[in-house]
């Protein structure tokens, strides 16, 4: 599952904002802050996930991950896309 998210985020979602009209550089810079947000917190959600049960890391960060997308759906850059 992680290689297709990251498959997706690399081969996708930046052909679908060309596409949409963005500069080659917001892409690129939307690739690197998310890589760079990736790598970095691999080592803290490493450790989180030895110290304490994974099933309640996996729940967190998939709450976490819910909460940033509602709140995604419900800004008014979202609406831009269309």
């Amino acid at each position: 599952m992680e290689k297709f998210v990251d498959s997706s985020f690399f081969v996708v979602i930046p052909t679908y904002l060309l596409i949409k009209g963005f500069s080659l550089g917001y892409v690129g810079d939307l690739t690197a802050v998310y890589t760079l947000t990736w790598s970095l917190s691999q080592p803290l959600f490493g450790y989180l996930a030895d110290s304490f049960s994974r099933v309640k890391v996996v729940i967190s960060g998939l709450i976490l991950m819910s909460i940033g997308f509602i709140d995604f759906l419900l800004s008014p850059q979202f609406f831009f896309f269309y």
